[in-house]
């Protein structure tokens, strides 16, 4: 008896097409801006963190609570910030010379024009702590010299005029000016240990091109 015919060969099955998912947009280039730039708004939250009434024990220095050691009680408050828990004491500020206290104190129009200007007055009689480094390179020698100095620079009786003239002490008061000098110069030690012929100020400038 003859067998029976074998049944066809099926094709293999074959996966279903992937489902690719939509084309996104194009991307559009946002302005970046930081969160310095933003418009204010009054809506803003605001950390506050209270009266900053709390006395170091050590040293009378006002804090925030928030400052207090961890290992700090609710009986006493520690804080290590200014006086290193107590390891550093600083002497009691003087108090300041009569000139300086009777225009910070008073109220005549010498007085407003110095503290409406203090920062000018503060800049125009600075002593400034400089490092200067000297530039080696000039014509065909090369000197290999590194020349760091300490410099104070103090404005003093013959620069006053100078220091007048500058535009940024247009509005600042001559007799205040004088005034203020001569306090330095009375009560300043520093300025004592600086003779004024030591006090220079040296700018060189080199041009390669023309050797000059």
């Amino acid at each position: 008896m003859p067998l029976p015919p074998l049944p066809p060969v099926l094709p293999p099955l074959q996966p279903p097409p992937p489902v690719l998912p939509a084309p996104l947009p194009p991307l559009i280039a946002q302005p970046v801006v930081s969160a310095a730039q933003q418009p204010f708004s009054c809506h803003w939250p605001v950390h506050n963190l209270g009266k900053m009434d709390v006395k170091c024990a050590n040293c009378g220095a006002l804090h925030w609570m928030i400052e207090c050691l961890t290992s700090s009680s609710k009986d006493l408050s520690i804080f290590g910030m200014y006086c290193f828990s107590g390891k550093i004491v600083l002497s009691k500020l003087k108090n300041p010379p009569q000139e300086l206290d009777a225009l910070l104190k008073n109220i005549d129009p010498q007085s407003k024009n110095f503290y409406n200007h203090i920062w000018q007055y503060n800049n125009a009689l600075a002593m400034t702590s400089l490092e200067v480094t000297v530039d080696p390179i000039g014509l065909d020698l090369i000197l290999v010299l590194h020349l760091y100095t300490l410099s104070y620079i103090f404005l003093i009786l013959l620069k006053l005029s100078i220091s007048m003239c500058h535009p940024a002490n247009s509005g600042l008061d001559k007799t205040t000016m004088s005034i203020l000098q001569d306090m330095l110069y009375l009560s300043h030690s520093v300025i004592h240990n600086m003779p004024m012929d030591q006090q220079h100020t040296i700018v060189l400038c080199y041009e390669h091109e023309t050797g000059c």
